[in-house]
């Protein structure tokens, strides 16, 4: 039963699942993290590519999964020593896992940093509300820059617009060969706008991913730290661990605007220059 209400990525009991097109579920923070190393939007498991980057989640199996971890058979399990089957009590720093009192004497833990469960988990407990401000302080930072990269969006648009009405009033005082210079031109400030707009949005969609990717971690730690069973928290802890140290690059602070010097300096004059070698021609 466990292993059928397992996640393929991570290997444990569905956190928050989702289903994705080919009706394959995954964990939401697994399948997230599994797209941006795979820059593409695919099934860990048979590879076809979504739809949608927009995660459905799947209500009735995180039901099943509450259930099952509510269940007392699976809560005796879990606190249980799989060599001794006597109860988790003990927390070894040494080895970073939990053993039961007759572990604690066994030589394979002397001399081992022991603590009892539940000063562990207060201690550990501590380890994670301190590392939890340097990734709400990430994501915090990675908002503003999205609010800079959306102004700088609109802007470039404003930018276009106005370019293009300028040199839309000066070409309507030329005749044929004028209004063939206007094509060309707002021809390339056509394609320069769409290139910076197109990186302009792909800055905001990454942005965007790394946003609801930390906004996971900040909530999986925050329910973490609010786990009663010590014993649940210190099994999870380690994978928690490792997800709060892992590192994003950081965003791109430069924008690319538009040249408007490109198409508006000395226009008149490098056209007019332009018609007097057609006109001599």
């Amino acid at each position: 039963m466990e292993d059928d209400l397992s996640c393929a990525v991570c290997h444990d009991l569905y956190k928050d699942p989702v289903l994705l097109d080919c009706d394959h579920s995954f964990c939401r923070s697994c399948v997230t993290l599994y797209w941006e190393k795979a820059d593409t939007a695919c099934c860990p498991i048979c590879r076809i590519e979504t739809s949608s980057k927009i995660l459905r989640p799947n209500r009735t199996l995180s039901n099943i999964v509450q259930t099952f971890v509510k269940s007392s058979k699976f809560g005796e399990i879990q606190q249980r020593c799989s060599h001794h089957k006597e109860k988790l009590k003990i927390f070894c720093k040494t080895d970073n896992q939990l053993i039961c009192l007759v572990c604690q004497v066994s030589k394979n833990h002397q001399n081992h940093q022991l603590l009892p469960v539940e000063e562990a988990a207060e201690e550990f407990k501590g380890e994670l509300q301190t590392s939890l401000k340097p990734v709400q302080d990430k994501k915090k930072e990675r908002e503003a820059v999205k609010s800079d990269y959306e102004k700088t969006f609109s802007h470039l648009q404003d930018q276009g617009a106005n370019a293009e009405k300028q040199i839309k009033a000066k070409f309507e005082k030329l005749h044929l060969f004028l209004r063939e210079e206007e094509r060309i031109m707002l021809e390339d400030l056509k394609l320069e706008k769409e290139k910076k707009s197109q990186e302009m949005k792909e800055r905001i969609e990454k942005i965007t991913e790394e946003i609801s990717s930390l906004s996971v971690t900040v909530q999986d730690i925050e329910q973490k730290l609010r786990e009663q069973d010590t014993i649940t928290f210190l099994t999870k802890f380690p994978e928690t661990q490792k997800r709060v140290k892992r590192t994003l690059p950081e965003p791109q602070k430069v924008y690319p605007l538009i040249n408007v010097g490109k198409y508006m300096g000395s226009l008149q004059y490098r056209v007019w220059k332009k018609m007097l070698t057609v006109i001599n021609t």
